[in-house]
């Protein structure tokens, strides 16, 4: 199977997971809210946050260890990368312990003067602190086996365990109408349950399937390699701290000035958009382990190509959906949700486009971390998304209406994509007017015509569900269209038309 083959060929299975996954999740939301009530769901999503985000960390974690995995890979040096694999298990339970130990000391400032939770729920609350912690060190340990099976590229099996965790998770949803106690705590706990069986499956499995990557005493701890791996990790998960503390911290801005209740509607607007990122963040799992081969084989052509099309396609990918969704949404959240929380319209259209503008950086962050200097980048990244929380504050201080939090977001992520272009020329000699010339500008032309066309839609038919599927139709011709006229290159329809003629051709025999 050829390279381009291998991409296409990984991002159907992993596509194919997410569409399973995404039926699975947006089943079980409505159940949970209502299980729980719009106070109890918003106090999880409050308390939750405070650790569920730092699932950012996994991410990053998990690509830095990636990252040393699939340049050795590209070397074809297999000592260097079981030494790698080794180092990344000591440095993952190293981090994990500090991650739970900082987590605890900071309980009592938490509950007794950060959090705006009522007294009778303030028990409930700290349990499902305590469980999400123990959630955080299973997530955080699973990370350098997340990392071997995307360095393989091993995507079926990684879109099994995906849906088998999905699965879990609605199995406990429907728990909740039949649990007599306290409903919450039920939920936190098998929500702490779901990531160890989670990181029990994936270490049975990777140490049968990958012979080569073995657990050895004697690599546990090789200073040198620990302290390389350490410095790149430290700076990386300095930049999903970051963005941890931005995310978070929106919730935590709101539920100063409103209360548990508007974190209800920010949870529901980051659940869609967790469900419509899994598209985006889906297609990079299927580019950026080529890409970083590519660095690693001193292939810097191809590895700038990947990088324009890892951007063009995950914003591609998410549009087509987020488009519909946007213009739609009012039928949609009536559909799904019974009782759909005050600002939930509002908080879920900004966050969607503020995704659509945070994948466009997606190529670049991956050619940035394939090159691995990332002092400097992630030190200003993170102070331009940090800088959303003060402006985001005093909006809400002035009075402005709560989605100006979002509408900060929007803003500042805007100053982090223009960030992350400097930056792609500086380490690996991006060419800048080319990128925007080749993939910003037909995005926003290709996903503005888009919208318009919908919205002209939405005003000549009467709000219905026919119209919604119409709308989505239409989204996918236009988008799918436009692209093929407008962003997609002649490499990338080549490529696309060879997997298209042998899976073809593979069907008819």
């Amino acid at each position: 199977m050829t390279n381009a083959d291998r991409v296409i060929w990984n991002s159907i299975v992993l596509y194919a997971k997410i569409l399973i996954c995404i039926v699975l999740s947006l089943w079980s939301v409505p159940i949970i809210l209502h299980s729980l009530g719009n106070s109890d769901y918003g106090l999880y999503a409050l308390v939750g946050g405070v650790i569920g985000m730092l699932a950012f960390l996994r991410t990053a974690m998990a690509s830095s260890t990636q990252r040393y995995l699939n340049v050795s890979l590209g070397e074809n040096d297999i000592p260097k990368m079981n030494e790698l694999f080794n180092s990344s298990i000591t440095l993952h339970l190293i981090i994990s312990v500090i991650i739970v130990v900082g987590l605890e000391a900071i309980t009592p400032f938490l509950f007794g003067h950060f959090l705006n939770i009522s007294f009778d729920r303030m028990f409930a609350g700290k349990i499902i602190y305590q469980t999400l912690i123990a959630s955080t060190f299973f997530t955080i340990m699973a990370t350098p086996f997340d990392a071997e099976l995307n360095a393989y590229e091993n995507m079926p099996v990684f879109a099994l365990i995906e849906i088998l965790d999905a699965i879990l998770k609605l199995i406990l949803a429907f728990s909740l109408q039949y649990i007599s106690w306290d409903k919450l705590i039920w939920y936190g706990i098998g929500m702490a349950i779901i990531p160890f069986l989670n990181l029990l499956i994936k270490f049975i499995y990777t140490r049968n399937k990958y012979k080569d990557l073995y657990l050895c005493r004697s690599l546990l701890w090789k200073p040198e390699v620990f302290k390389q791996m350490l410095n790149f990790t430290s700076w990386n998960t300095f930049g999903a701290l970051a963005l941890v503390g931005r995310n978070q911290g929106i919730a935590i801005v709101l539920n100063l000035f409103y209360g548990t209740v508007m974190n209800a509607a920010y949870g529901i607007a980051n659940q869609i958009n967790g469900v419509m990122g899994f598209f985006s963040q889906t297609l990079r799992k299927s580019i950026h382990p080529q890409l970083m081969l590519s660095y690693g084989r001193n292939e810097h052509e191809r590895m700038t190509r990947l990088v324009f099309t890892s951007s063009k396609f995950c914003v591609l990918v998410m549009g087509v959906i987020a488009i519909p969704l946007i213009v739609e949404l009012p039928l949609v959240l009536n559909l799904w949700l019974t009782d759909v929380p005050p600002y939930a319209l509002e908080f879920t259209r900004l966050i969607l486009i503020f995704s659509m503008v945070y994948q466009m950086s997606a190529g670049l962050m991956a050619g940035i971390l394939a090159v691995g200097k990332m002092k400097t980048y992630q030190i200003v990244i993170s102070i331009i998304m940090l800088l959303t929380l003060p402006f985001a504050y005093f909006m809400l201080k002035l009075g402005y209406e709560p989605y100006w939090v979002l509408i900060s977001m929007l803003i500042f992520e805007i100053l982090d994509l223009v960030a992350h272009l400097i930056f792609s020329k500086h380490l690996f000699d991006l060419n800048i007017s080319l990128f925007c010339w080749k993939v910003v500008i037909p995005l926003i032309l290709i996903l503005g015509i888009c919208w318009l066309t919908l919205s002209g839609i939405t005003h000549i038919m009467e709000t219905s569900f026919l119209r919604l599927i119409i709308n989505s139709v239409v989204s996918v011709i236009i988008i799918g269209s436009l692209s093929w006229l407008l962003l997609i290159n002649d490499t990338e329809k080549k490529s696309i038309g060879q997997f298209v003629q042998k899976f073809t051709h593979r069907k008819e025999s």
